[in-house]
């Protein structure tokens, strides 16, 4: 029954991990036992099965009754209402700031090392603000939350979303990923001469600027990679449903990319260590300028074996997942 599967992976959605089997069991059966009494009178169809959903409840509503510590803050009804409220409010102030403060760094009007200094008193603001905006939701919800609330029997349940299998793409994911791509290659294309990297000793600290010839001989590869990528997560996005068409290019994709950083690992070095090795120079407080850009080269190689690793081994799960005979 596709209307009592798509019923209950809506309630599933907003019970907690840990007790969501036993309940969605229960449940079940509790769905079942009304519809076979039913059946007896009449055929248990869609229109039937559609009756003992509403008469339930929204899926909302019957996972607050089956929630261990009912959430009354707000109130049942509004309560997941609520908290879609609030993880809205923060990503949103998180993008503002974002956004506002890349402007101040591109302006110039704040330095690379002004940043590291404000970072302290950017997180009171943003949590003095995501704070204010909260209590003012709760006034909001407190004011005017019955004004939306569910009654029994408004709520249809063949408007349900439809079931999610594991042919379903996730959406959000996919389109938070892209956003991330594209930002990575305006870095890389823009503003890849502004890469510093911070030392500090005795007392004295000091953003020493990486000219990347290692990475930019990449970028070509890189940017015809990441153009692939977002195209793939066009057609991905557009379609909502994985195809194995969609899955092997996403593969083929992936090893693309663990070529490029294994290319980054075996080359002779990420950044042009001799002009990394004249900046330190110029810094009395450092004693081996030579040692510190070895140091720094051994880093910034370290962080892309790091990446290489766990890029590999989420190429190796989706190879095994692609294999594995599916329970859809």
């Amino acid at each position: 029954m596709s209307l009592k599967a798509r019923y209950l992976q809506a309630v599933g959605a907003y019970l907690p991990e840990k007790t969501r089997e036993d309940i969605l069991s229960e449940l079940d059966s509790l769905i079942d036992d009304e519809l076979q009494d039913r059946q007896q009178e009449a055929g248990a169809d869609e229109a039937t099965v559609a009756d003992v959903l509403r008469e339930l409840g929204s899926p909302e509503e019957v996972a607050v009754r089956y929630s261990p510590k009912p959430p009354y803050v707000i109130g049942p009804e509004q309560y997941f209402a609520f908290l879609r409220t609030l993880r809205l409010i923060a990503i949103g102030l998180g993008v503002f700031y974002v956004v506002v403060w890349s402007w101040r760094i591109y302006s110039g009007s704040l330095s690379a090392p002004g940043v590291i200094q404000q970072l302290f008193p950017l997180a009171k603001d943003y949590l003095y603000n995501f704070l204010a905006l909260m209590g003012l939701s709760v006034v909001v919800f407190f004011l005017f939350g019955d004004e939306g609330q569910t009654r029994a029997g408004e709520w249809e349940p063949r408007k349900l979303p439809p079931l999610q299998t594991a042919e379903t793409v996730n959406r959000p994911s996919w389109a938070l990923g892209l956003v991330f791509l594209a930002v990575l290659l305006v870095f890389l294309n823009v503003y890849l001469d502004r890469l510093t990297i911070l030392f500090f000793s005795g007392g004295e600290k000091a953003w020493i600027p990486l000219v990347a010839t290692g990475l930019a001989a990449e970028i070509p590869l890189i940017n015809l990679w990441a153009a692939l990528y977002m195209a793939l997560g066009v057609a991905v996005l557009w379609r909502g449903q994985w195809s194995p068409a969609l899955r092997w290019t996403t593969l083929t994709l992936d090893l693309f990319f663990l070529v490029i950083l294994a290319r980054l690992v075996l080359a002779p070095s990420l950044f042009d260590l001799e002009q990394f090795r004249q900046e330190a120079s110029a810094l009395a407080w450092i004693d081996d300028p030579g040692r510190m850009a070895e140091m720094a080269g051994n880093v910034a190689r370290g962080v892309v074996v790091m990446v290489l690793l766990i890029s590999l081994v989420d190429f190796l799960v989706k190879v095994v997942k692609l294999r594995a005979p599916s329970k859809a």
